[in-house]
């Protein structure tokens, strides 16, 4: 049948949407007003973020029935979520005729309303009301999943070998250390797939994120970037699982070392940044102060942004207590004064101000002459040369060749920087 200037067709008219669309819809709205984000309801049903990003999508999977009820019982949508979501599991389109039965007319409104919704929870309950014994068993199996937990001594001891190995990292053999992170990789991820306590999954997600990281450190020294890089940004997401901003942080200034070193100084910068933004009063700031932004910004020939990130890093230790010596150049708490001394020269050596270059290395010789470090011993020993970059003769270049004082790339590796 022909229609009329301005009509539109029945095979026209656009399709009304799934009841599971709706769901997704009313899922996101009640969030919404209930004035949470994702990932504060997330925090609230003990789910990760993405799981509830999942229900707000339309033309997506149906989320599960213990999901929506979660949610449902946390937005308090007094049981509208779990019955739309029984009704969408059906399959059917909220169709024209049965509903226009019933005063409701989808062309002229698309929203379902809530005595339709409610019906079709009463049924859904009425269904199952003979079912009791059923349910029982589903009860007790979800019972059981949410009860599956790690030894706890497993977990303790998997933190504590990572935790040790950042913190020696620099003293230990690293041919060896590579295959152990691998296999230790592997068995957290078989760990967190079975295991369904909260605390127990964060700290396993955790320690996930730092033998990430410990393998992309190695991977930078090996010169594979593309990896390093894949491991640094699995580094970072398990810590938004683990809800770690120290442990993102941490990943954020391992980002920016890959990137120092694959030469792309600018994204190297953005890294820091990020990374600061993240821990602004953390144990990191100062490492992505002076390791990352520092030395990015004294390539990229930005003396102002070196001037500031240095002068922040001296202001951050000044105000805190921070460790003696030289820890660890990936580790988990604050730089030494040494190490911000140490990368300021480094940043200084890039412009290069070598009068900055001199004041920095007076100020952290005196710790690194009594470190054990390997990257202090190598400091010591290139920078007691000034002729390797200091200019001969006014006016000189200051040399930032493969030959100047670069330790932290061949330490990522564990090997010794060998001196001209």
């Amino acid at each position: 049948m022909s229609t009329g200037a301005g009509e539109i067709s029945t095979t026209e008219r656009e399709v009304p949407p799934t009841v599971a669309d709706q769901l997704a819809r009313e899922d996101k709205r009640l969030r919404i007003n209930a004035g949470s984000s994702q990932r504060e309801l997330a925090a609230m049903i003990c789910y990760s973020r993405q799981y509830v990003s999942m229900t707000e999508w339309e033309d997506a999977v149906l989320p599960s029935q213990p999901l929506i009820a979660a949610i449902d019982d946390a937005l308090g949508a007094q049981g509208r979520l779990i019955a739309l979501r029984a009704w969408a599991q059906t399959g059917r389109r909220t169709g024209y005729a049965l509903e226009a039965a019933k005063g409701w007319h989808p062309e002229e409104n698309w929203e379902i309303p809530d005595s339709i919704v409610l019906e079709k929870h009463r049924q859904a309950v009425s269904d199952r009301s003979d079912e009791s014994s059923e349910d029982l068993v589903d009860v007790l199996g979800r019972i059981h999943k949410l009860s599956r937990t790690t030894d706890p001594e497993i977990v303790r001891q998997l933190r504590s070998r990572t935790r040790t190995v950042i913190e020696e990292y620099e003293t230990l053999d690293h041919t060896e250390l590579a295959p152990g992170l691998i296999r230790q990789r592997v068995l957290v991820d078989k760990l967190i797939d079975e295991c369904n306590h909260p605390q127990q999954r964060r700290e396993l997600f955790e320690t996930a994120g730092h033998t990430a990281g410990l393998l992309g450190y190695i991977a930078v020294g090996q010169g594979n970037f593309s990896l390093a890089r894949a491991y640094c940004l699995e580094s970072f997401q398990l810590g938004e699982h683990a809800v770690d901003c120290n442990l993102q942080a941490w990943a954020c200034g391992l980002q920016s070392f890959c990137e120092y070193y694959a030469g792309n100084y600018e994204s190297g910068l953005q890294y820091a940044r990020k990374g600061i933004t993240l821990d602004r009063s953390g144990p990191q700031r100062a490492r992505l102060l002076v390791n990352g932004a520092a030395r990015a910004m004294g390539k990229l020939g930005e003396i102002d942004g070196v001037r500031r990130a240095v002068d922040d890093a001296y202001d951050l230790m000044s105000r805190n207590n921070v460790p003696i010596g030289v820890p660890s150049s990936v580790t988990l708490g604050s730089y030494s004064a040494a190490q911000v001394s140490g990368n300021a020269a480094t940043a200084y050596l890039s412009l290069p101000i070598t009068d900055e270059v001199e004041r920095h290395v007076k100020l952290a010789a005196p710790e690194m002459n009594t470190t054990s470090s390997p990257w202090g011993s190598t400091f010591v020993r290139t920078h007691n040369r000034p002729a390797e970059w200091r200019p001969q003769r006014r006016g000189a270049q200051c040399r930032t060749s493969p030959r100047s004082p670069e330790p932290s790339r061949n330490l990522a590796l564990g090997n010794s920087v060998r001196v001209p």
